[in-house]
């Protein structure tokens, strides 16, 4: 599964005198209105502009595969031997992305996770059988 997500910001408008050349800086909270377009350029009194605008952009790309080892010969809820899922996790507590990867094998009797988070600087790893990991996620006793 690949996640985006994608921010522009409003950097800048020039306006610039087609007759002069004159540039002049345009406020960024402000919108370019009707009136003006009208206002004489401050040097030569030239109604006729160029409008000049930059706009910065930025896309964060985070990416999640998860690998199943299926025998379809088992039963629906046996069948599924081992799933390994590895990639970009977003903690929603924290609000920060964390690198993850998890595996579980049914034939191997193995549980292992590992959780990086560097913009919160937390490290996590956790390798243990499987029948041993209890009363996590959907095991959870309620």
């Amino acid at each position: 599964m690949l996640r985006t997500h994608q921010q522009a910001t409003f950097a800048a408008m020039i306006i610039t005198c087609t007759n002069c050349q004159h540039k002049t800086d345009h406020p960024e909270n402000r919108a370019f209105t009707e009136e003006d377009s009208k206002t004489p350029c401050a040097v030569c009194g030239h109604t006729v502009k160029s409008i000049e605008i930059s706009i910065d952009d930025s896309l964060l790309v985070k990416e999640d595969v998860m690998i199943k080892k299926i025998d379809p010969k088992l039963p629906s809820k046996k069948k599924v031997l081992s799933t390994t899922q590895s990639g970009d996790e977003y903690h929603r507590n924290s609000g920060t992305w964390q690198e993850r990867t998890r595996i579980i094998d049914r034939e191997n009797n193995l549980y292992y996770e590992k959780i990086e988070n560097k913009e919160i600087n937390f490290s996590k790893e956790v390798s243990e059988k499987l029948t041993d990991h209890q009363g996590h996620g959907s095991a959870k006793k309620k």
